[in-house]
């Protein structure tokens, strides 16, 4: 008796090893807007990775590019109705259903990388704090940002140097109201036009320009409809790494721990990829034939002067200690970088 119950013990361990080796991976979905020859699409598969490595199979990542399951606006639904995982979202896009989510575009907080790396991307900052806990109040966890990139203008008309160079040229801005705002502050006649629909209205010259960044304008081969680019660098445009309430909190500690890890060291990655980036389309625009204007600091300056006007008059959507705090930030990294050179 003795040996058939040892017999049944080990057949009944065999068993429950053989079924751990073949358990099924728990299937979780990534969607993003973001084009499959983007950095972020590489990020994206870079995390499928990495979370299947890791978690030694228990978990398998499908991804979403192109928004097949949506723009951000119903990626961001589906997060916070916890029917989708993960997403690489532009919280931006979700301003209209939380205000906080576009303070990163106030012009001009950061108009170089390294004041992009202390004022937009410290986890500790302003920036990072108030996207964090907005996306919270959503029931969506923020894991780690990613770059979109510094954004500028391009038209078809003339090089732009000064705000005066933009009068009587028509473009297209996305529907942040900081951006809107910022235009509005300069007296350019802008209107919104979805980013799908845009290139067709500058080939159709519906518009005569439009304002983005270069890691979009290149691969979305805007420039054929386009002559001129002017690198304004009003906003250091981020996205984020987020994953659904439910998700999130089902998962255990230590594989909450293992996904920050993941999610970290992936927008590390995704940044220096897009930096890297940034530069070779600028070397291929050149080489196209485009005209690539860099401000000098003068001309920058009524550019700034109307991103002032801009914080001004967003002060109350935002709060006037969260802006007051900010500007502290702003003022610190200034000396910081004062004293360096």
């Amino acid at each position: 008796m003795k040996k058939v119950l040892i017999k049944c013990l080990a057949l009944l361990m065999a068993a429950s090893t053989s079924f751990a080796v073949h358990a099924e991976p728990q299937n979780l979905r990534l969607a993003y807007v973001f084009s499959t020859t983007s950095t972020q699409h590489e990020a994206a598969q870079r995390f499928s990775q990495l979370v299947a490595e890791r978690t030694n199979n228990r978990f398998a990542v499908t991804l979403f590019p192109n928004g097949q399951l949506g723009g951000d606006e119903a990626i961001g639904r589906a997060l916070s109705n916890n029917t989708l995982e993960l997403s690489f979202l532009s919280q931006g896009s979700l301003s209209g259903v939380d205000s906080l989510l576009d303070i990163y575009a106030l012009p001009y907080i950061a108009p170089t990388y390294q004041a992009a790396d202390t004022l937009i991307l410290r986890p500790d900052g302003v920036i990072q704090t108030t996207l964090r806990d907005a996306l919270g109040k959503h029931n969506i966890i923020s894991l780690a940002p990613l770059e979109i990139g510094f954004r500028g203008f391009s038209n078809s008309k003339r090089p732009v140097h000064t705000p005066e160079d933009m009068r009587g040229i028509k473009i297209r801005v996305p529907g942040l109201a900081n951006i809107r705002a910022f235009f509005n502050a300069l007296k350019v006649q802008n209107t919104v036009i979805p980013y799908p629909d845009l290139f067709n209205a500058l080939q159709q010259g519906t518009v005569d320009g439009q304002e983005g960044g270069i890691n979009l304008f290149y691969p979305s081969r805007l420039f054929e409809a386009q002559k001129y680019f002017t690198s304004l660098n009003h906003v250091y445009d981020i996205a984020t790494i987020v994953a659904g309430g439910q998700f999130w909190n089902g998962l255990s500690s230590s594989d909450r721990e293992l996904f920050q890890a993941i999610a970290e060291e992936v927008s590390k990655g995704q940044i220096q990829a897009s930096r890297q980036m940034t530069n070779t389309y600028i070397t291929k625009l050149e080489e196209a034939g485009i005209s690539m204007v860099t401000l000098t600091a003068d001309e920058m300056k009524p550019f700034q002067s109307a991103g002032q006007k801009v914080w001004e008059q967003r002060a109350d959507v935002y709060g006037k200690e969260r802006i007051a705090s900010l500007l502290k930030e702003v003022d610190d990294a200034g000396a910081q970088s004062s004293n360096k050179k």
